[in-house]
């Protein structure tokens, strides 16, 4: 996380900046052959700086097909994109 300060535009007098990200991978074996996998991650960005603004990707595959890809972003505590990607697809 950053802190910068002051800023003569923030509410506060402060801005905040974070990043978070998360990685997961796993594998199950059966008599030493892989028999399933899956892998996972997630990472998000945020900032309250004027305009606030965060943003998150999510990325998540196995071995049986499954495939989810998405990412949202947002500007002024609105909304502001949403991909495509962000069901489950099994391939």
């Amino acid at each position: 996380m950053q802190v910068v300060l002051p800023v003569s535009s923030a509410t506060f007098g402060l801005t905040v900046a974070t990043t978070q990200k998360y990685h997961t991978d796993k594998e199950i074996s059966f008599d030493g052959f892989p028999f399933y996998f899956y892998s996972l991650t997630n990472v998000v960005k945020a900032a309250d700086v004027i305009p606030a603004a965060s943003s998150q990707k999510y990325t998540y595959f196995d071995s049986e097909g499954t495939y989810c890809n998405c990412q949202t972003a947002s500007q002024n505590n609105t909304l502001t994109a949403v991909s495509h990607g962000c069901k489950s697809d099994q391939h």
